[in-house]
């Protein structure tokens, strides 16, 4: 069953985004650096007071996009189990639909039809695009030892 991810849309932070993240990220810094619950005290601007019990792998994931929009990426949240629509599939990937078809077509990633459209389940692009990145940190990794050791020679 299909996922609807509008609500998962890119988040693009704003300059004052990135501070308001960089000051709670620095104040909650050492409640999300081991995993465990965490209490807040939530104040909204029209509404009572509340306690929230925040679980501990949400705590994680709290401290991981505070960071991100802190350095000014956008960010975005896909539920794993999600089956993504081949647009969907590419924009998570940041490529065009056309290349994301040909990665399925080379069997890059697993897919399947439902009716006369491909469905790519979104864990199977997250292990795509992980190995990917894997991929090109080691290659850049290689390129800069290269760099090195010319530089070392001259």
């Amino acid at each position: 069953m299909a996922t609807h991810l509008d609500r998962f849309a890119p988040f693009t932070p704003s300059d004052d985004d990135k501070a308001l993240a960089a000051e709670s990220i620095r104040r909650l810094g050492r409640h999300v650096q081991k995993p465990h619950k965490l209490t807040l005290q939530v104040k909204g601007q029209n509404g009572p007071e509340a306690e929230l019990v925040l679980p501990a792998g949400a705590v994680q994931l709290l401290g991981t996009i505070l960071t991100e929009i802190a350095r000014g990426n956008s960010v975005t949240a896909v539920a794993v189990q999600a089956e993504l629509t081949t647009q969907q599939a590419a924009d998570l990937l940041n490529v065009s639909r056309p290349f994301l078809i040909k990665l399925l077509d080379q069997g890059d990633i697993p897919h399947h039809k439902s009716g006369s459209h491909r469905r790519v389940a979104s864990k199977d692009v997250l292990d795509y695009k992980r190995k990917t990145d894997e991929h090109r940190e080691a290659v850049l990794a290689e390129l800069a030892e290269l760099g090195q050791e010319l530089d070392s020679d001259d």
